[in-house]
């Protein structure tokens, strides 16, 4: 499952990264939540071995690190992988990791094969 950050504006990246995985092989589903509850009742209702997030800018890390953890146990998949990108994980990859995630990647041809080591790890 491919989301922006609930509140992002910019959705393009998102379209290219979820081509990217395709390419790869990779089952894509891309959705929209407007709030976290919505983007919580997603993962709920569908078993998704991973979730990537998009955040395009700093202003919206603000409670990142919670919404990762209720994503995971909201989530149908207790193995659940989380992955973060975007603009402020490019500048800084190890923020990723900091707010809870499972993996973080530098550009959309990455981002796939970071994802497919997530998934791998959990199991």
């Amino acid at each position: 499952l491919l989301v922006p950050v609930p509140g992002e504006q910019h959705t393009f990246g998102l379209l290219m990264v979820a081509e990217f995985f395709r390419r790869n092989g990779w089952s894509v589903a891309t959705e929209y939540p407007a709030t976290t509850g919505d983007l919580l009742e997603l993962v709920a209702r569908d078993r998704y071995s991973l979730v990537g997030m998009t955040v395009g800018c700093r202003e919206q890390l603000d409670g990142l690190s919670s919404r990762s953890t209720q994503l995971r146990r909201a989530s149908r998949n207790r193995s659940v992988g989380v992955m973060l990108g975007g603009r402020p994980f490019t500048d800084q990859p190890d923020l990723a990791s900091r707010l809870g995630a499972d993996a973080t990647a530098a550009d959309a041809r990455t981002a796939a094969a970071q994802a497919a080591g997530v998934v791998r790890l959990l199991g």
